[in-house]
């Protein structure tokens, strides 16, 4: 879908073509052919290149194009990589608007701001891509709302090197995609026999290998706490293994992803409307199970492996209840005082069963966990917890570039108590109203020993409600590019 193009390829001609116009940077597109529309641009009131305003030109004089779309950067002191990502978005929504089939970008002249220009490539990609996508299996109508193909018009001596970032990055956003689309599937279709399928077969493609346990094999192992939360639903419950081993690798990772295919709440059932979204609830396994994907198709010299466990939280006469005591993986009891804190629950086998099979350097978990850390941190940021805060810190940092943004909250020692029980070694739930997000990631640090850990609460960023810009309204991917990056990066 994504091509990198020489400019020179223009001159014969283009369908719809996408310029940069800032408030205050003359000739910001660096291509003389443009300047005059550029200044056209900016002076008209409606348009000045102001952030996120756009015009379209019909049959331009002067320039090859039958249309020539105009996105607005604003000022220069305001532009980032992220404003790159959504001038991209906005130029893909206009050439949609327009019926565009094939719509060419021009790369601006980026030596005119503080940018990196490998970094701005990636940016714009994936504003274009992420942008060019529709979730619509269920219609009974399927209208063409996205673009056949986007070019990417750079300076003619670029062209190779650039087409390899490009490359990459347009697999990252497939994977951000792939993410997508399962999050928003309808529970009935991705229960957990059909979840585990779609995962080893996305795995398998990446070039991973894989194993399954089932029910039995996992009751073997003393996955008690998991299988608790499967009870109730008449589906098994699984544990997908998806690993990637390199030669030479020099650090080994594990990732850990939350596979609720649908929380009802079990026994402790949910309100109508606070069951509507529930099929999000396997966010944490999309978003590590697409990271996994694009991190083997990297090449990076890091063992990757990828636990997914998966469960459905339904009630039925065989449901775990309300003071039920499990036993987890690790040996520590768990008192069950809510059946709809189950998340943790299956996470803190997978947590355990990693550290003690694999010794891995850090264990990352993403977990749609809890309602309190979208409480304190709104719908768009994701809560970190660490017992390591060098990671913490760099996960943040590589958040807010790559804007998949992330707050560090504390592992406050003194709420541990919460967690005590009067009969078991842990209680599931701190109790009261308060502290929710941070008793759930004490919860999980009971399930690590030694291993430098991180967990990501993305509760509120796994889901949306409505589109902003490339982020489409339902599942988001969130975290697939942000475990990508962020792994690439360590050193």
């Amino acid at each position: 879908m994504i091509k990198i193009i020489p400019f020179n390829t223009l001159k014969t001609g283009s369908e719809t073509t996408a310029i940069a116009v800032s408030e205050d940077i003359n000739e910001f597109s660096g291509e003389k052919i443009y300047y005059e529309i550029e200044k056209k641009g900016r002076d008209l009131n409606e348009f000045k290149g102001k952030q996120d305003k756009s015009i379209i030109f019909y049959f331009p004089e002067n320039i090859p194009a039958q249309k020539i779309i105009l996105s607005g950067l604003g000022e220069k002191n305001n532009i980032n990589y992220e404003t790159l990502r959504n001038f991209a978005s906005n130029c893909v929504k206009q050439a949609i608007k327009s019926k565009t089939q094939v719509l060419d970008i021009i790369f601006p002249d980026i030596s005119k701001i503080e940018m990196e220009e490998e970094k701005a490539l990636k940016a714009l990609i994936e504003g274009a891509c992420l942008t060019n996508y529709i979730f619509n299996d269920y219609k009974s109508k399927k209208e063409n709302t996205t673009i056949n193909s986007i070019r990417i018009a750079v300076d003619d001596k670029k062209t190779e090197d650039l087409e390899k970032i490009s490359q990459f990055t347009e697999t990252l956003c497939e994977y951000v995609c792939f993410a997508r689309n399962i999050v928003s599937t309808p529970p009935m279709d991705k229960r957990p026999s059909k979840l585990k399928k779609i995962l080893v077969e996305n795995a398998e493609k990446a070039g991973m290998t894989t194993k399954v346990l089932d029910g039995k094999e996992l009751k073997e192992k003393g996955f008690n706490s998991h299988l608790g939360v499967s009870r109730g639903s008449s589906e098994d419950a699984y544990l997908v293994i998806m690993e990637y081993i390199p030669e030479n690798y020099d650090e080994t990772i594990v990732l850990v992803g939350k596979g609720i295919t649908f929380d009802s709440g079990g026994l402790d059932l949910k309100p109508p409307s606070g069951m509507e979204d529930m099929k999000l609830d396997m966010g944490g396994a999309a978003a590590v199970s697409g990271a996994a994907a694009a991190l083997a198709k990297s090449g990076v010299s890091k063992k990757i492996i990828t636990l997914v466990p998966i469960a459905e939280n339904m009630p039925s006469g065989d449901s775990y209840r309300p003071g039920d005591v499990l036993q987890s993986y690790n040996g520590k009891t768990i008192e069950v005082l809510n059946t709809d804190a189950e998340g943790r629950l299956i996470l803190a086998d997978a947590l355990s069963y990693a550290e003690k099979l694999y010794n891995p350097d850090l264990i990352i978990d993403v977990a749609t966990l809890t309602g309190a850390c979208m409480v304190a941190l709104g719908n768009n940021i994701a809560g970190v917890f660490t017992n390591h805060d060098k990671t913490g810190k760099e996960i943040v940092e590589k958040s807010e570039e790559i804007n998949e943004p992330c707050w560090q909250l504390p592992l406050y020692k003194g709420y541990s108590k919460m967690l005590k029980s009067s009969i078991a070694d842990l209680k599931n739930i701190g109790g009261g109203r308060y502290g929710g997000a941070i008793t759930a990631a004490l919860f999980l640090k009971e399930f690590i020993e030694k291993s430098n850990w991180v967990h990501i609460d993305i509760a509120g960023p796994a889901f949306a409600k409505e589109d902003r810009h490339y982020i489409s309204k339902g599942g988001t991917g969130f975290g697939v590019r942000l475990l990508t990056e962020y792994i690439l990066s360590r050193k």
